[in-house]
């Protein structure tokens, strides 16, 4: 199995995605705390400026996993015309991929969230949102660029933040179209929008919100499955991957019985972003080749690596390899 998952990931730097979605902007304002305000029961944080990151958030954290695994990607969607949006488009994260379907909008706010980090452990969240759907001029230019650039790319990735970019106008006629042309859909949907994403080729909700999604309360695994299997039905998808953090991927497909995918054992900071690295493993080993069962289990090394740093992070594809490398056991047992 090492060798099999070697090679597709090797493959990934042939592949190009269109990623369609809410984009944001990450901060992070770290530093120390010794003490608590005497003017609140709060710590006082002592922000180190050069601790201060700016990152891509939202799908923009999936373009940036998908881009330190090696796959091209094309950005799709509105953001403002504000310093956030400025900002955006150069941070190094994103060096090298197309950002010429990103539509830039007077009036509209690019969404930013700040967080505030002290040894190691997140402090608060700062959240400026504009969560309006899309105008119809804002939409038809989305749509035009997206549907322009469908044929250059091996698929299309949705990354749902529920901030006003994935809406029924904009998702029907991108799946219709990826669909005749031979194209995979992977999305990351919120709750509220499983529906829009009927006919996509899988999608990635994490237990909750699948639970959410289809109004089953899951205690048991045959709660879980009764909802692996009505996403299929209902949304006549491929495949379900749902992740269940530390118990790794409930893996539901249409031929097979359910797959139970563990992850691996690691030492957890942090869980941020570990959902787009999931989203963005699988869909990058499926276009490079791989079957579902091998993309859960991609993106569950994958993921084993995000969790072991504070923030948002981006395993590269050396280090997706390593691991492969480094868990011959753990690939023995999932093979098994």
């Amino acid at each position: 199995m090492q060798e099999r998952l070697t090679s597709i990931i090797n493959a990934f730097s042939g592949h190009k995605l269109l990623v369609i979605g809410d984009y944001m902007l990450d901060i992070y304002w770290i530093g120390e705390t010794e003490r608590i305000s005497p003017e609140a029961p709060v710590p006082v944080v002592h922000i180190d400026w050069n601790q201060v990151r700016h990152l891509p958030g939202g799908a923009g954290n999936v373009v940036r996993n998908l881009q330190a695994l090696g796959v091209q990607c094309l950005i799709s969607g509105a953001v403002g015309d504000d310093e956030e949006a400025e900002r955006l488009a150069h941070l190094p994260e994103w060096r090298g991929a197309d950002a010429s379907a990103l539509i830039r909008w007077p009036g509209r706010r690019t969404v930013h969230k700040a967080r505030v980090i002290a040894r190691g452990q997140h402090v608060v969240r700062l959240d400026w949102e504009d969560q309006s759907p899309l105008t119809e001029l804002e939409l038809a230019q989305v749509l035009d660029r997206a549907r322009a650039a469908l044929p250059t790319v091996d698929g299309v990735v949705f990354s749902d933040y529920d901030k006003g970019n994935i809406t029924a106008p904009l998702v029907y006629p991108l799946i219709k179209q990826a669909q005749e042309a031979n194209k995979i859909v992977v999305a990351d949907p919120k709750p509220p929008n499983f529906a829009l994403f009927k006919n996509a080729t899988v999608i990635t909700p994490n237990q909750a919100e699948a639970a959410a999604g289809t109004g089953i309360r899951i205690t048991d695994r045959g709660h879980l499955e009764d909802c692996g299997r009505r996403l299929l039905d209902e949304l006549n998808l491929e495949a379900v991957f749902i992740t269940r953090g530390a118990r790794g991927i409930a893996l539901f497909e249409r031929a097979n019985p359910p797959q139970y995918v563990p992850t691996i054992p690691a030492d957890v900071y942090d869980i941020s972003g570990a959902g787009d690295t999931v989203t963005a493993t699988v869909a990058a080993a499926l276009v490079a080749g791989a079957n579902f069962f091998e993309a859960a289990v991609l993106a569950n090394l994958a993921a084993s690596l995000v969790v072991r740093h504070v923030g948002c992070y981006a395993p590269t594809a050396e280090e997706l390899r390593q691991a492969v490398q480094a868990n011959p056991d753990y690939l023995q047992s999932v093979a098994s």
